[in-house]
């Protein structure tokens, strides 16, 4: 079960625990919902903000452009890598001792990267290659937040409530997501680039003072049953993961301008063989190990297997709007970076307010995959209304209405994979099943912007070349197929939606 502090020490239980937690008071539930919130917020918040200083680094760098990508990529690679591996953090030592170490490792990576190149750091000549460890470093402390956020929410509440909270956090992330590119902008425009990390400082202290007052969550197991790291999975785990993001980084950061094929090249070729044969070797480790990082049991729950893979679909085509219509919006139609950024704050505002209904219409009906199903269905219209009417005649106001159509029916769907998942777990389990759900959807978000990418660039490539160079209709051509790709993934994420057992919601744990 979860532990809160008791009053007095009390023995190890010698039999197994009750599988209900300890009640939580409602000061326990106010702190720790809190505390998670301004992680998460924390978290999306950087994930974005770094995107506007991109340009002033790379100039005061002097940053190649082979290594641009890498600004990103360093964070992405840690980031993905470490969150399943948080998970099971979070099941042997505690919920509140592995955000704690995640929020402090992720302050000093912020810490680190604000003083890159500076000169008693080696000077700038010395600079690219801190800021991309730095930021490595960095991604290794802000994986907690996720994988450990959804498992304490499955610690505290039972089933049937999770769905507001999970919806409320995913609101947060989805404003935190907008915000970052303005926050970036103004504070790169007002002092440096080095404030887009600087400003992680004051919010991580905030909020590593609130998470140090939540209960430590820890489970209590039977003699001889507490769980192990799998030193040996995590090392395969990094094997297939880093060459498989570094090769998918590697297709989709091509520039438009320079020209280059949809083939892989010889490296990329190269990494995806190691990514295989690193999955392989991690699936035979996760298959013999005593207690793995993913346990592979979990996966003959139907609702977990199919959950997750559904997840993994949507994830791809999630991203497609925010990262490749601002360039329609500025290439097009004529808006300004601000502006574009702007434009897509409608978009957030209505997958928040679409996860909110989403959380208390899933708690009131006491299933998710109903809401699921119907939120897909408007999402795929919505979709297609973007293929069949973006044009170089768009207006800034049919696209934000129309996005606001796109952003409703993707909170509806986005936070219910992890109640149907966390739904189906065992509490014990609870920390490896969600980490690994965090692990996936990461992943199927690094894939789809790879995938998006490539057709991107692809489309843009062609129509360039046999519409003799027009700029505006190459690049709606190009995102409306961005839109027809996603379209496409979401009719595969409805198909196993429906393939989905419509598990009713437990109303206890």
């Amino acid at each position: 079960m979860l532990e809160k502090p008791p009053p007095t020490p009390s023995p190890a239980p010698s039999s197994p625990a009750p599988s209900s937690p300890a009640p939580f008071t409602r000061r326990e539930q106010v702190v720790t919902l809190t505390g998670l919130l301004l992680g998460i917020f924390l978290a999306a918040l950087d994930q974005t903000i770094v995107a506007t200083a991109g340009p002033q680094m790379q100039r005061e760098l002097a940053i190649a452009p082979s290594l641009y990508a890498w600004i990103t990529t360093a964070y992405l690679v840690t980031s993905t890598m470490m969150i399943p591996i948080y998970g099971k953090l979070g099941d042997i030592h505690g919920r509140r001792t592995t955000l704690l170490w995640g929020v402090a490792i992720f302050l000093a990576g912020s810490l680190l990267c604000g003083i890159a190149g500076e000169d008693f750091l080696g000077g700038k000549s010395y600079g690219v290659a801190e800021l991309i460890a730095f930021r490595a470093l960095q991604g290794v402390g802000g994986a907690v937040f996720f994988p450990t956020t959804f498992a304490v929410i499955g610690d505290m509440y039972p089933p049937a409530e999770r769905g507001k909270y999970t919806g409320l956090v995913t609101s947060v992330f989805a404003i935190a997501s907008i915000l970052g590119p303005l926050l970036g902008g103004f504070l790169t425009d007002q002092f440096s680039w080095r404030w887009v990390f600087y400003v992680n400082l004051p919010f991580g202290l905030f909020t590593f003072l609130f998470i140090l007052r939540m209960p430590p969550l820890i489970h209590r197991f039977r003699a001889g049953s507490q769980p192990r790291i799998d030193y040996a999975g995590a090392f395969f785990l990094c094997a297939a993961v880093v060459p498989l993001l570094s090769a998918l980084s590697m297709m989709g950061g091509r520039g438009i301008e320079d020209g280059a094929g949809a083939d892989a090249s010889g490296t990329t070729a190269i990494l995806f063989a190691v990514a295989v044969a690193g999955f392989a070797a991690f699936l035979v480790t996760e298959l013999r190990a005593h207690d793995p990082i993913v346990p592979l049991g979990v996966f003959r729950s139907r609702v977990i297997s199919i959950g997750t893979v559904a997840a993994f679909i949507f994830s791809a085509a999630f991203l497609g709007p925010i990262v490749f219509l601002p360039l329609f919006m500025v290439y097009v139609i004529g808006a300004s970076v601000t502006d574009a950024g702007l434009i897509l704050a409608p978009f957030a505002i209505a997958i928040a307010i679409g996860s909110t209904a989403s959380g208390f219409a899933v708690t009131r009906l006491g299933s998710c995959k109903p809401i699921m199903l119907v939120g897909l269905v408007l999402l795929m219209a919505a979709y297609f209304n973007m293929v069949m009417t973006l044009s170089p005649s768009s207006t800034l106001t049919g696209i934000v209405l129309a996005m606001t159509f796109v952003g409703l029916p993707t909170g509806l769907v986005l936070p219910l994979f992890n109640v149907a998942v966390q739904n189906a777990a065992q509490p014990r389990e609870m920390g490896a099943v969600v980490g690994t759900l965090s692990f996936l959807r990461n992943l199927g978000q690094a894939v789809g912007v790879a995938l998006l990418g490539t057709v991107f660039a692809g489309t843009y490539l062609d129509r360039m070349s046999s519409s003799g160079g027009q700029i505006k209709l190459a690049m709606t051509d190009a995102v409306a197929g961005v839109f027809t790709y996603g379209l496409a993934l979401l009719v595969l994420t409805f198909i196993a939606t429906v393939l989905l057992p419509n598990q009713p919601l437990r109303r206890r744990h």
